[in-house]
């Protein structure tokens, strides 16, 4: 593609799942909306236990590059015009990927879901580097039976103030055009100054939209949090929920775990903005 090797690329954690194919096949429209590159790559985890240095064997190396070759051939054959490099590298994942994500335009990663354990006693690749990445960072929730969503469908952006989260704002916009999605705005309920007022919130709707006349957008007012919000609406037609970097403690709560759970998810995919 002209122009794309000046252009940051688009980077994709690779593990040998089918959900990293699934987030392979859904970074093609952001490398080609950007005119950038994918770049695929896989990690060979140095330590996988405290303590414990793992080499990279041959298998390993051939077992990464199987990986890739299957993730490329995924991209090839979505028939979009983009250039796609792999690459095996070595070291911790979450390190990894948010080094290369200081010189990426996108790290993108597939979660089948971020359970308890993962959060909060293993540690999770996808919450580190969605709060430590130098990048806006992709976590494309992958459902087993489900046919993935990469184009239309609902997108899911919140709103607290005016002026506050326009970056935020805008990436939810530049996503609901690139994959003709309807974006809804929510209004979420705050302690500190009681709740978004909605004439606010439908103003800068239409301030946004102005820009993006080719996007339905739509205000809707909510007492509840983002995550409580996507959870009570997990009906299957959203998409994509986009956060902002001080919100990325919240990845968890709206990927929801693998499997079932007592408690309710949004269960879609999130992209925090920077």
């Amino acid at each position: 593609m002209e122009g794309e090797i000046d252009i940051p690329p688009v980077v994709v954690g690779i593990d040998g799942s089918d959900a990293a194919v699934n987030a392979a096949q859904w970074a093609v429209d952001e490398a080609t909306g950007r005119h950038a590159p994918l770049r695929l790559i896989y990690v060979i985890n140095d330590e996988r236990w405290p303590g414990t240095v793992h080499s990279d064997t041959q298998a390993e190396v051939d077992s990464a590059r199987r990986a890739l070759d299957r993730a490329t051939e995924a991209v090839r054959n979505t028939g979009k015009p983009v250039t796609a490099t792999g690459a095996v590298l070595r070291g911790h994942p979450d390190k990894v990927l948010i080094t290369e994500s200081a010189n990426a335009s996108l790290v993108c990663m597939g979660s089948k879901g971020i359970g308890w354990a993962a959060s909060k006693v293993l540690g999770s690749t996808a919450e580190s580097v969605a709060a430590q990445a130098h990048c806006p960072v992709a976590i494309i929730r992958h459902s087993e039976g489900s046919p993935p969503i990469r184009t239309g469908g609902v997108i899911v952006v919140g709103f607290r103030r005016a002026g506050h989260e326009d970056r935020v704002f805008q990436q939810a916009l530049e996503e609901a055009r690139l994959r003709h999605c309807a974006l809804i705005a929510v209004g979420l309920w705050q302690e500190d100054f009681g709740e978004a007022p909605y004439d606010e919130l439908e103003r800068c709707v239409q301030q946004w939209q102005s820009r993006y006349p080719d996007v339905r957008a739509y205000p809707v007012a909510s007492r509840a949090d983002l995550p409580r919000f996507l959870a009570d609406n997990a009906d299957g037609h959203i998409q994509l929920a986009v956060i902002g970097a001080d919100d990325a403690d919240q990845v968890a709560n709206i990927v929801g775990p693998q499997g079932h759970s007592l408690v309710e998810h949004g269960r879609c995919s999130v992209l925090i903005a920077r």
